[in-house]
């Protein structure tokens, strides 16, 4: 993994543990938002890839949490930044991790699916369950 281009606080959350809880998860997601551009420059790093699937493990969990809370404008953010490093994860994925990429996307679908139905917006889960 290209970590180097991170600083230190950046790089933590790709080392050591690897389930680090949702305190780590929410930090790890406001600096991603506060410094997209970084972390999507990482992501679009072909050599990234595997972070890139980790992360998209650690914010489905964490909009998972925030859904079930009912906090759903935050779980909705979260689920933006999680198919932003989704993208790029199916442009440099390895040829053998498509079936990793498709259960990562089924993931995420679920979740979104989940967060439409309890926000009453139904219309919006046809498409999702088509895909």
């Amino acid at each position: 993994a290209n970590i180097a281009l991170f600083d230190g606080a950046k790089a933590s959350f790709f080392s050591g543990q690897a389930f680090k809880g949702e305190r780590e998860y929410t930090l790890m997601y406001e600096d991603m938002v506060r410094d997209k551009a970084t972390w999507m420059g990482f992501y679009d790093d072909p050599r990234n890839n595997v972070n890139a699937e980790r992360s998209c493990g650690i914010l489905g969990t964490l909009a998972t949490l925030w859904r079930q809370r009912g906090d759903m404008q935050q779980a909705e953010a979260v689920l933006d930044m999680e198919e932003e490093v989704l993208q790029r994860y199916a442009r440099h994925m390895p040829p053998d991790a498509r079936e990793c990429y498709d259960a990562l996307r089924y993931k995420y679908n679920i979740i979104r699916y989940n967060l439409y139905l309890q926000t009453n917006r139904t219309q919006q889960c046809v498409a999702i369950f088509r895909e």
